[in-house]
């Protein structure tokens, strides 16, 4: 009996730890897409992101990317699932009308993170053409004075 529960214990543990590795990456491109979106809601209101930290302030617990559009917010968070044994993140999806779409499986989750990652790209260049033509007012203004 003690061998099977031993047994029991290594196998759970294998495959605890090939989940964390095989959803790593998943989590690192969300990380990516998150600084992308801080950078771009510094610039915009469109864009809001939230962190939310550890006891410790070592460890992200929660985070959150809000898309702001005429209709409401959509959202994406990932946070981390307290209930497993080591560093594993569930994803959600919440919709304008608040309603909350858990995404367990990664192919959706992935498409979701390219998605996000396609809009904060639009966003950002929509925002460096704003700046270009607002110095060029600037420059004429100058010019006339």
């Amino acid at each position: 009996m003690k061998k099977l529960m031993l047994l029991f214990v290594v196998l759970l543990g294998s495959q605890m730890t090939f989940a964390q590795l095989n959803w790593g990456p998943i989590s690192e491109k969300y990380d990516a897409v998150f600084k992308t979106a801080e950078n771009v809601g510094n610039q915009t209101d469109r864009v809001v992101v939230q962190e939310t930290l550890s006891d410790d302030q070592l460890t992200s617990v929660e985070n959150t990317i809000s898309l702001r559009k005429s209709s409401g917010s959509v959202t994406f968070k990932k946070e981390l699932d307290p209930e497993m044994p080591v560093e594993f993140y569930k994803y959600t999806l919440i919709k304008p009308d608040g309603k909350q779409i858990p995404l367990v499986e990664k192919m959706l989750i992935e498409k979701v993170i390219e998605k996000y990652e396609v809009v904060l790209n639009k966003l950002k260049a929509g925002l460096k053409e704003d700046r270009k033509i607002e110095a060029a007012e600037v420059l004429k203004i100058l010019d006339g004075l």
